[in-house]
């Protein structure tokens, strides 16, 4: 049985954007990145974006556990696009 944490109620807001225009918005709820990263999820799903092929979700759960919220990732790839990441 999984128990349920208080930040698990949290969204992680996955945003890629080229160009000033949204690529990518995913909201993944936190407590969904930890049950898939705790049945060992196969990440390749979302690797279909260059972009997201190095986000570190155990650092998303890491960050949520410590209560950290607002942008809490934000990096620009070789190619230009900017990927943030927020918790809310």
């Amino acid at each position: 049985m999984y128990d349920l944490k208080n930040n698990d109620l949290l969204a992680a807001k996955i945003r890629v954007t080229e160009e000033g225009e949204q690529r990518i918005a995913l909201n993944l709820p936190v407590g969904m990145v930890r049950l898939a990263l705790n049945a060992d999820f196969d990440k390749t799903l979302l690797s279909a974006s260059d972009s997201l092929k190095d986000l570190d979700f155990a650092e998303i759960v890491r960050l949520a556990d410590e209560g950290r919220t607002g942008q809490i990732i934000g990096y620009e790839t070789d190619d230009g696009q900017k990927v943030t990441v927020t918790v809310e």
